[in-house]
């Protein structure tokens, strides 16, 4: 999983863990668009606002995210287990 921490608002989730597109078999595009949900580990809400399809030509599964806004501010403050551990199981559980 990569994961770039910056002092800008939006944050890229770039991840490749996946042996294979789970998300394509069941039928979905992979495409998540989310306010967040409810309240979590002290912010306001989940971090992730958009995630996409990042399948390269080779048929490598990935899965890009991004945090903005204000999640992207408050998740700033977590640490990047607790943040890769959250972003890995909610995409595993929505599709």
């Amino acid at each position: 999983m990569k994961y770039r921490r910056s002092s800008e608002i939006t944050h890229k989730i770039h991840k490749n863990l996946f042996e294979k597109t789970y998300w394509r078999e069941k039928g979905f595009s992979g495409e998540i668009v989310s306010n967040g949900g409810g309240p979590m580990l002290g912010c306001s809400t989940g971090p992730l606002s958009v995630v996409y399809d990042a399948t390269n030509d080779k048929n490598v599964p990935a899965l890009v995210g991004f945090i903005a806004g204000r999640p992207g501010v408050e998740w700033h403050r977590q640490t990047v287990c607790m943040l890769n551990l959250y972003i890995f199981c909610t995409t595993c559980s929505t599709f």
